[in-house]
């Protein structure tokens, strides 16, 4: 998957999972973030690999119609005969998908322009023995009180790409976008209902902070960063960084009057 990623020239990073690859996953899961234009290349190269197609989340109702063309597409390759009685005997139900997925392509721009919410955020999940891999295209994380995810800015998305490391024959995060990540993943999608932060989660952030607030650098990019995702709270985040005290940052910023 990796090489035709590659090869075909698709952007790519892998926020996590992606410690011990590629001789071996540190767990069950990897989550790739693939910009919104490679998404469904990058969907099509899974299942041609024969990964096998869990589901679609958080996926708008319009695009839901283009999700089963691809799927449509890859039986047609594995599956010929299959393909062949379907286009004979549901002629009908063909071309009212087809048709759904062509007013998809011509509003795909429409879609994207709506920014923040849950419209224009898609997540396919595909597996290969036990490992689950997510593709995200966009980085979106669930709001404070749990009810919607909403996409970050557009500016932190062309960082964690621009700025990306190659490692290993793999891109993962640069060591600032990384951290901006896991602080939101600490905030927002551990703690919203209740779930306790790992602790493996927490010595990444430590050991990351480590390596971030003695570099001029680094740190320049990770207060801009933080700067875009905690809007006017930016100081309490970058605090809590300086004093790795990543527990009780959405403590502190419940706490903060101007958040």
């Amino acid at each position: 998957m990796i090489d035709a990623l590659h090869s075909r020239k698709i952007p790519y990073v892998i926020l996590r999972g992606y410690e011990k690859l590629p001789e071996r996953t540190p767990g069950s899961d990897i989550d790739f973030y693939i910009p919104s234009e490679y998404f469904d290349r990058a969907v099509t190269i899974c299942l041609q690999k024969e990964f096998q197609w869990r589901s679609e989340v958080t996926a708008p109702p319009i695009y839901q119609p283009a999700i089963n063309s691809l799927r449509l597409v890859t039986d047609a390759v594995q599956k010929p005969k299959k393909a062949a009685e379907y286009t004979l005997y549901r002629q009908n139900e063909l071309f009212d998908l087809l048709k759904q997925s062509l007013i998809i392509s011509k509003n795909s721009d429409e879609i994207k322009e709506h920014g923040q919410g849950e419209l224009g955020i898609r997540e396919a999940m595909v597996l290969f023995d036990n490992l689950q891999i997510h593709i995200f295209d966009h980085l979106a994380y669930w709001n404070i009180d749990g009810t919607n995810k909403l996409r970050v800015s557009k500016f932190v998305e062309d960082s964690i790409i621009q700025n990306r490391v190659h490692e290993n024959g793999l891109y993962i995060p640069s060591l600032p976008d990384e951290l901006a990540h896991l602080i939101c993943r600490t905030v927002f999608d551990y703690n919203y209902k209740g779930k306790q932060i790992p602790e493996y989660h927490i010595s990444k952030c430590e050991s990351l902070a480590t390596d971030i607030v003695d570099n001029k650098k680094h740190w320049d990019i990770f207060k801009d960063l933080v700067s875009l995702l905690f809007h006017g709270a930016d100081e309490v985040v970058l605090e809590s960084v300086e004093n790795r005290e990543f527990e009780n940052i959405r403590d502190k910023l419940y706490a903060y009057s101007n958040y």
